[in-house]
């Protein structure tokens, strides 16, 4: 593990990107926990075909090293999710934020705190399916770090032992066919916390989000309870709001064998609200505002 003094680079493939459009609709794309940008890089191929800008920032702590992930607060994640949507906001006339598990949640945040279009949430990690987690609170001072079993950590080891895939610095893997971006293949116990606490703080502002909602999720997700996407659904503040259940997929929806049905769901949403009579009062639902429950 590397010290984290040392002062670790961001990782080749795990780099922030952003794509133009044409102005008129933006979306905000926010990666997973310990994942990096690219993790949406081929749904932001697929929007700007479309004529959509996309951003991906990278979110503190991740790309450079497990150390960093571990010294990150939640605030810090939230605070960047919403810098960025207001440097896309600068540039297009609507924004639509689109996250994955963490930044699903972090995704909500910003509809919460934004005048936002809409707002698209994949996976969004609001009910963990570890039933180890109620130990947290006293194994994040006595283990530092765990062994990620993920996705991402099952498609690297496929792939070194395909001879396709070389070690990387010390506790990145990645990208390779199957995940073409820089994860980390430990997860920092105290960064867990601070996950679990964005979880708390964005169940509390549901009641907030006005603006159109699509939640999807995989009922084989083993990252995610499938009752996460039900219980967004149910408190969520918006009136147009659709829910999509996959009957596989797992947790990385943006990757096969999810990623074609995901993107043609996110598409056709997108399309609804840019259109010449969709709804306009999304965009001023409340004044920009970081507050915090």
């Amino acid at each position: 593990m590397e010290a984290r003094g040392s002062q670790p680079p961001v990782a080749t493939g795990a780099e922030a990107f952003r794509l133009p459009g044409d102005g008129r609709l933006g979306c905000l794309l926010l990666h997973g926990f310990t994942a990096s940008a690219p993790q949406f890089a081929r749904l932001g191929r697929r929007l700007q075909k479309a004529g959509i800008a996309a951003s991906a920032p990278l979110l503190p702590g991740h790309g450079t090293c497990p150390a960093d992930l571990a010294a990150a607060r939640w605030t810090q994640w939230t605070q960047a999710a919403l810098q960025a949507y207001d440097e896309l906001a600068a540039e297009c006339r609507q924004v639509v934020p689109i996250g994955l598990s963490m930044g699903g949640l972090l995704a909500l945040h910003v509809a919460a705190q934004r005048p936002v279009a809409g707002v698209v949430a994949l996976a969004a990690a609001l009910k963990m399916a570890d039933r180890r987690l109620f130990l947290l609170p006293v194994l994040k001072y006595l283990l530092p770090y765990v062994p990620a079993a993920t996705e991402e950590v099952e498609a690297e080891r496929r792939a070194r032992e395909a001879g396709g895939s070389p070690r990387r610095r010390p506790g990145l893997i990645g990208p390779t066919a199957a995940c073409p971006w820089v994860n980390y293949d430990v997860f920092p116990l105290r960064a867990v916390a601070e996950l679990l606490q964005l979880a708390r703080t964005v169940r509390g502002e549901l009641a907030r989000v006005t603006a159109p909602a699509l939640i999807i999720q995989a009922r084989d997700d083993g990252t995610v309870r499938p009752d996460s996407a039900a219980y967004i659904h149910a408190h969520i503040g918006s009136s147009r709001k659709k829910r999509i259940w996959l009957e596989s997929g797992g947790h990385l929806l943006v990757t096969d064998p999810a990623a074609p049905q995901v993107e043609e769901e996110i598409l056709a949403f997108l399309n609804e609200l840019r259109a010449p009579d969709a709804a306009t009062g999304a965009q001023a639902q409340h004044a920009p505002q970081d507050g915090r429950n």
